[in-house]
């Protein structure tokens, strides 16, 4: 198991959820997707490649009227340093998962969104073992 697959799994164990790796179900440029037991149900976990790992052309459009409350955060995004990008990989993270949430809150037919921890976003899986 990778490094950043036991961190997420550490992580979801710190907010009290159960996190068990089954298998993997399929490798994009963005993330892969994992078939797993989120708190003993079957479910997907979409966890991101690291920042360095993948390209972000189009995340200024995506993160457009992103405010960050604070300077150095601000800094840090212009520039592009190695700070920024992390932080701009975070924000990713956490923004689609808030839209997920508002589409299936809304009656989209998307699977429901159940976790954000670290890297990765925990959803209802949909199809069969």
């Amino acid at each position: 198991m990778s490094e950043q697959l036991q961190y997420i799994i550490d992580a979801a164990e710190k907010e009290g959820h159960a996190l068990e790796i089954i298998s993997a179900v399929k490798s994009g440029k963005e993330a892969e997707v994992y078939q797993v037991l989120l708190d003993g149900v079957l479910s997907a976990m979409k966890v991101y490649k690291n920042p360095e790992e993948r390209s972000f052309k189009n995340s200024d459009q995506y993160l457009t009227g992103k405010y960050y409350k604070h300077e150095s955060h601000r800094k840090a995004i212009a520039k592009g340093n190695k700070f920024g990008k992390k932080l701009k990989h975070s924000n990713w993270i956490a923004r689609e998962f808030l839209i997920l949430k508002k589409l299936h809150t809304a009656g989209a037919s998307i699977p429901k969104p159940i976790l954000q921890v670290e890297d990765a976003i925990g959803m209802e899986f949909v199809g069969d073992q």
